[in-house]
């Protein structure tokens, strides 16, 4: 049985959900993003693309899910057992720099950030990105870039 689940309103009962719907011995894995390159990528890009460096970086997580600790709390509440949280680098495999600010861009998440943009700015968005990750990237050319991603990965037991 797969689950896939994304910003949950109500985590606690997300996780009890997945519990109950689970057999008992049943194990569980979990993803969290600690640091998304992507992100940081795009802040940059939307600093070129409104001229304001002020403007806050994309945030589509709560900051308490950084911490193992958060993560090993939640699941232990929702009742599962032998909880274990591991720090991965999990580089996410671009085939090329136009294929990333495409796929990045039309998310929800990324749409919600610049809902509020003039239209000129989010016209100049993609041109700034290519920008970015030209800096970041010199070597790649058209070609695939690897961009940073660490995530926290746990893994549960129903019991």
């Amino acid at each position: 049985m797969s689950f896939g689940i994304m910003f949950p309103s109500d985590t606690q009962k997300a996780l009890s959900r997945m519990y109950s719907a689970l057999e008992p011995g049943a194990k569980v894995s979990f993803t969290c993003w600690k640091k998304s390159g992507m992100w940081a990528l795009l802040h940059k890009a939307a600093i070129c693309a409104t001229s304001d460096p002020t403007i806050p970086p994309p945030k589509f997580y709560h900051p308490s899910w950084n911490h193992p600790e958060t993560l090993s709390t939640h699941l232990e509440h929702a009742g599962f057992k032998d909880v274990q949280v591991m720090e991965h680098n999990i580089p996410w495999e671009v085939e090329s720099k136009t294929a990333f600010v495409k796929a990045v861009t039309a998310t929800p998440m990324w749409k919600e950030y610049i809902k509020n943009w003039t239209p000129e700015q989010q016209e100049k968005l993609g041109d700034c990105a290519m920008e970015v990750l030209d800096e970041e990237y010199p070597d790649a050319g058209h070609g695939s870039i690897a961009v940073p991603m660490i995530a926290f990965i746990s893994v549960a037991r129903k019991p």
